[in-house]
């Protein structure tokens, strides 16, 4: 097991090395964007500069509701939003005698996860094994005439 190279006060360890000072940089020296709002870290410094080039990014698709006036990087970004305003939800939950829609497919495996298959607060190796048990992706339908 390798040591988190701050020692002392931390006492993280990783079975690999790389991990280790992956967890040095996360935690005690994360490199931090800069962007309004935006609170993301990364661990390396070519992580953050191709995240931040996301921001600068121009964005030539526009949301054409009234007093939104949001611009995305993609076409399908932009489809996903527009959902907030017209209140689709094209993505179902299969599972038996449930009624449930949502606008995106991560939001029905989320609930698939939580109300079905009871994997609310799991490690990820409970999670990973679960999941090998009962694939939540099968539970998930798309009604594809309105996306």
């Amino acid at each position: 097991m390798f040591r988190c190279p701050v020692g002392g006060g931390c006492q993280a360890t990783a079975p690999y090395r790389v991990l280790a000072i992956r967890h040095y940089h996360l935690v005690h020296l994360p490199y931090a964007c800069t962007w309004k709002h935006c609170k993301r870290t990364f661990a390396y410094q070519p992580e953050l500069e191709a995240h931040q080039a996301g921001h600068a990014a121009p964005r030539p698709f526009s949301c054409t509701a009234p007093d939104c006036g949001k611009t995305f990087l993609t076409k399908a970004h932009l489809a996903e939003h527009e959902r907030i305003h017209t209140g689709v939800k094209p993505f179902l939950c299969t599972f038996l005698l449930c009624d449930y829609a949502a606008k995106t497919r991560n939001s029905v495996l989320v609930h698939v996860r939580s109300k079905h298959l009871g994997m609310t607060r799991m490690s990820a190796a409970e999670k990973a094994e679960a999941e090998r048990r009962h694939d939540p992706q099968q539970y998930v339908a798309v009604r594809r005439e309105l996306l």
